[in-house]
């Protein structure tokens, strides 16, 4: 529960930023193949600039 109000956070905080529900759900996709092709979490975090905490936040929700 904690994890997804963090997570919850962070997707307000994007919006914030003036990202919109459609570029927050690319991001997540972006990361989930770059997760694939092997990309190690640091270097997904640094191309999407955001934290890495938040990109295993979206991994582990692409997962389920």
């Amino acid at each position: 529960v904690r994890r997804q109000r963090q997570m919850c956070i962070r997707d307000r905080q994007w919006k914030q930023d003036g990202l919109t529900e459609g570029e927050l759900r690319k991001a997540k996709e972006t990361a989930a193949e770059l997760a694939k092709l092997g990309m190690a979490s640091t270097q997904i975090a640094d191309v999407l600039k955001t934290e890495e905490t938040v990109i295993f936040q979206w991994l582990e929700e692409c997962a389920k």
